[in-house]
């Protein structure tokens, strides 16, 4: 079972953290129709990456609503078994196709995918698993941009050995 979330609001030491805007981001989602038929205005959305939630790509049900699309609204018909941060079972009220644009350094790639319906989500608009994230590779590392700690612990002994010296 995965978890969803921590408890589908983001707090610090007991306070609300404001609701974040799209625009302030440099935005790497975005909504761009309902399946493959229906287009709609270009909506850039607020996504969570979660690797605590095992499966699926879940939409709150109030961006849904906002899009106009709850009549698009689908049964689902076998859900993932999934729990938030508390041990509550999540039960989707329900999936919609939608075709999304991702955009990062590669480049833009365009999906149609099922999005499960998450009934009480206000923090974000989308939240992608684990296994949604791995299996389009939506998190990239580049090997070569990293650098061992053993060699950066190498390299600052080095560094205060020759400041010692010079000092």
């Amino acid at each position: 079972m995965g978890n969803i979330g921590s408890r589908f609001s983001f707090r610090r030491r007991g306070k609300q953290l404001p609701r974040y805007d799209p625009a302030e981001f440099n935005p790497v989602m975005r909504i761009i129709g309902a399946g493959v038929t229906q287009p709609l205005p270009s909506r850039a959305v607020v996504v969570l990456l979660d690797t605590q939630c095992d499966s699926g790509i879940w939409i709150s049900r109030r961006l849904v609503e906002e899009l106009g699309l709850w009549p698009s609204i689908s049964a689902c018909l076998n859900p993932p078994l999934v729990s938030d941060a508390s041990g509550n079972v999540v039960v989707p009220c329900g999936s919609i196709n939608l075709t999304w644009m991702w955009q990062d350094p590669p480049g833009t790639r365009v999906y149609t995918s099922e999005f499960l319906v998450l009934p009480n989500i206000d923090d974000v608009d989308v939240l992608a698993g684990r296994d949604f994230i791995q299996g389009l590779g939506l998190v990239r590392l580049e090997r070569q941009n990293f650098l061992l700690l053993m060699e950066l612990n190498k390299a600052q002994k080095k560094r205060r050995e020759w400041g010692s010296i010079l000092s």
